[in-house]
């Protein structure tokens, strides 16, 4: 039984994961800082709106919304305009609150406060959802809502909660944002385990540069590509080269 595919709208991406992200399930988009993690986001939630008809939910844990339209902006994307027109919802619980938007939807907690729980968020999320009956979902990041837990058991829990909560009756299709520093598999967290796909976002040092790289560590349920492909950040967003190989002799940092 072949599975529906929800097209990212990436340039090249989508081919490389057999046409699009199964319809329904969480994945977990991991990268270093400035991978372009967030951009990667951004597109997925604005091309779903204005490509697919498919409206959107980003939750911040750690951008004020202000930011995130800006940077949307710089790639010719309006955030603002999707928000206005109740296509899209960008829930705010990062622990900084710089502004009080009229199309912010405002979470009952902040993060990293003592009376901060993960299920009003998400019930925030959830209705957020309803009200624009939404497909798509952004997690950012997952890294920044776990690190507030030392017992890694608690972290697989939260983490299993999350997953669970957008999944589970296959309306979303979730993008669950995740830092890294290193690549080694023993630095991979509880997100790369329980997520339906992993999308690793790499920086490659070819000479006296790096040469930005994207690999899909997993997708269940699809004939991905096991390569590297290069990308670039371009003026309008993330393009992936598929038909291109990224060669390298030194070790690979993501």
């Amino acid at each position: 039984m072949s599975l529906e595919k929800v097209k990212t709208g990436i340039p090249g991406f989508d081919k490389i994961v057999g046409g699009g992200l199964p319809r329904g399930y969480c994945y977990t988009v991991v990268g270093g800082p400035g991978s372009g993690k967030t951009t990667f986001a951004i597109q997925f939630l604005y091309n779903g709106v204005t490509r697919h008809e498919e409206n959107g939910v980003y939750l911040t844990f750690d951008e004020p919304p202000r930011s995130i339209r800006a940077s949307a902006l710089n790639f010719g994307m309006n955030l603002a305009r999707l928000e206005e027109s109740g296509r899209l919802i960008i829930v705010d619980a990062s622990p900084i609150r710089m502004e009080v938007g009229k199309y912010v939807a405002k979470s009952p907690a902040m993060l990293g406060l003592s009376n901060f729980n993960i299920d009003a968020v998400l019930k925030v999320v959830h209705e957020a959802a309803e009200k624009i009956d939404a497909k798509r979902i952004v997690v950012d990041s997952l890294t920044s809502l776990l690190i507030q837990y030392s017992d890694p058991f608690v972290v697989r829990k939260e983490t299993l909660s999350m997953i669970r909560s957008l999944s589970e009756t296959g309306r979303y299709t979730s993008l669950l944002l995740s830092e890294t520093s290193g690549g080694k598999p023993s630095q991979f967290k509880a997100e790369m385990f329980l997520a339906n796909g992993v999308i690793l976002l790499r920086t490659i040092r070819q000479a006296e540069e790096r040469v930005r790289a994207i690999e899909v560590l997993k997708m269940r349920g699809v004939n991905h590509s096991t390569r590297l492909h290069p990308f670039r950040i371009t003026d309008v967003g993330i393009i992936v080269y598929p038909e291109e190989r990224v060669y390298s002799t030194n070790p690979l940092h993501i």
